[in-house]
């Protein structure tokens, strides 16, 4: 895999993710809206890859160590 494959999937899986949480988080309001249930996560979790990748571009270098360093 070259270094441009490799940005553009992961700039494709990060797209993806931010997808899955806003789906997940109007599904989380729609079920407390229904059935009163509250389903609480962390959101320092759901937020820490948007907090980690918010300033990236698609010729930014990251380390993956410094990901793991947070």
């Amino acid at each position: 895999m070259t270094e441009t494959e490799a940005r553009k999937a992961f700039n494709t899986a990060s797209t993806e993710l931010q997808t899955a949480l806003s789906k997940y988080q109007s599904a989380r309001t729609s079920l407390h809206r229904v059935t009163g249930e509250f389903v609480g996560i962390d959101p320092a979790l759901s937020l820490q890859f948007s907090s980690a990748c918010a300033g990236l571009q698609d010729t930014d270098i990251q380390q993956p160590a410094a990901l793991a360093d947070c």
